[in-house]
């Protein structure tokens, strides 16, 4: 079997655009105003689920429908839930003027807080949330970790990275070819 030539400019291959989770930063809004809020960096957070948004299909079948089939229309959005993990830190835990702190004055209150996703390119996310699902963790042979969801309230609003305004990030990453990570 002879070997096959694969060109090096083929149109129907590109370079993938794909963009690691590392300085994606969840950051909470002070005040119930996202436009006017002031946000600060949750900080050691290890995991993190911006949302799980569905839809439902709503039945419209009518004695008229074609096909002798189901009719469905599109239903309304329900952006589901932010889920996060972070490593806890005791002593920021009992603080309320600490971000980690706060999280536990969020689950006492009844209002939605402001919350933002800034990811690595600059991109934003940013929605009201109520703290529903607040769990700590503290393994023998691991770190302590905070377990949080945050449930979605209305849409969330979207910012393109161009229109975002990032805080300054920079990271060394170690190993053959380090290089700079700067979104």
């Amino acid at each position: 079997m002879s070997p096959v030539a694969i060109p090096v400019e083929d149109p129907g291959q590109h370079p993938t655009e794909a963009v690691l989770g590392y300085t994606t930063s969840l950051q909470r809004g002070e005040g119930s105003d996202p436009e006017t809020a002031t946000f600060t960096d949750i900080g050691e957070v290890t995991d993190l689920t911006p949302w799980d948004a569905s839809r439902d299909a709503v039945e419209v079948t009518n004695h008229r429908s074609p096909g002798f089939s189901v009719e469905s229309i599109p239903g309304l959005i329900d952006w589901g839930s932010a889920s996060f993990e972070l490593n806890a830190i005791p002593k920021y835990l009992a603080d309320p003027e600490h971000p980690q702190g706060s999280l536990l004055e969020d689950f006492k209150s009844a209002g939605n807080t402001p919350w933002r996703v800034v990811f690595p390119d600059g991109t934003a996310v940013g929605f009201l949330a109520s703290l529903i699902s607040y769990q700590l963790t503290a393994p023998v042979k691991d770190v302590m970790k905070g377990s949080f969801e945050l449930k979605i309230s209305g849409s969330p609003e979207f910012v393109a990275a161009e229109d975002a305004e990032p805080e300054e990030q920079s990271a060394s990453v170690p190993g053959p070819g380090t290089y700079e990570v700067t979104p």
